[in-house]
């Protein structure tokens, strides 16, 4: 991303060069040849660098001599991000390029949003980890986390070749029921998945609620219509009917197919915290 303005800056550096060492070339031929010039300060000329405006520090200033403009090398050139060095014995000026205000911030800006995506990983990774740890201790994948322990949202489950992440509960209002948020990925199963929406239901507070009522009269998710085949990744929802105000547990049971000639079937439950 910063490339291309890195390139773009250098390119300006070195037009400014080109103009700036042509007008040097012009002095030191004047003075070689002993003679006398007569050019114009003109205080009107202004600078833009990057849509800025800067003006002529104290002690610089703008010649205009046959109809050509020459402007402070120095100036232009740090305007820029590049360092100027004056090298007397050799009678040469010297610029190295360097990075503007402008790149800075750039810089600054995509390294922050690498640093919060390998935040976001990191805790991603050490949900799976404490999931994985709990299935090695022998717990059963279709079984809620343990009798009674309900936790707050995300929870995740890993099963053999996939992963399943419930990530939230949005209540709508103006049509009266729930969605329920999920993600479903295939991590090494040949067979491609499914998820069933119609076979979801949650049991809260003790009484029960499906997918199938909700979807009496609202269409569901066509996301989970579709197969999730190998290393794939699916985000949606599902619809419930409307919980009761207060309400403090949900036992959340999703059916997952194995779309192949077996048509066969696992169940994942959650024990989610609503309160």
């Amino acid at each position: 991303m910063f490339l291309k303005r890195y390139k773009r800056s250098m390119l300006i550096v070195a037009a400014v060069l080109l103009v700036c060492v042509l007008s040097a070339g012009a002095w030191v031929g004047a003075a070689s040849l002993t003679s006398n010039v007569t050019a114009l300060q003109d205080a009107n000329i202004g600078f833009i660098f990057d849509g800025e405006r800067k003006n002529l520090p104290p002690g610089y200033t703008v010649l205009n001599y046959q109809n050509h403009t020459y402007v402070p090398t120095r100036f232009v050139a740090e305007s820029l991000g590049a360092k100027v060095d004056w090298d007397a014995p050799a009678k040469l000026i010297r610029i190295t390029p360097g990075f503007s205000p402008a790149d800075y911030q750039a810089l600054k800006k995509e390294k922050e949003e690498l640093e919060a995506l390998v935040k976001e990983k990191d805790e991603k990774i050490a949900a799976l980890e404490a999931e994985i740890k709990k299935i090695g201790g022998g717990e059963s994948a279709n079984q809620p986390t343990a009798p009674g322990n309900y936790q707050k949202l995300p929870l995740s489950r890993t099963l053999p070749g996939m992963h399943v992440m419930i990530t939230g509960i949005i209540e709508d209002t103006i049509f009266k029921h729930n969605r329920v948020y999920i993600e479903l990925e295939n991590r090494e199963l040949d067979t491609p998945l499914q998820l069933l929406q119609l076979e979801s239901r949650a049991t809260v507070d003790g009484k029960v609620y499906t997918s199938k009522d909700a979807m009496q009269h609202f269409a569901g998710d066509q996301k989970w219509y579709h197969d999730i085949r190998k290393e794939e990744r699916e985000s949606g929802y599902i619809l419930m009917p409307k919980f009761p105000e207060g309400s403090k547990e949900m036992l959340l049971e999703l059916t997952i197919l194995y779309n192949d000639a077996d048509q066969k079937t696992i169940k994942v439950e959650f024990a989610i915290r609503l309160d």
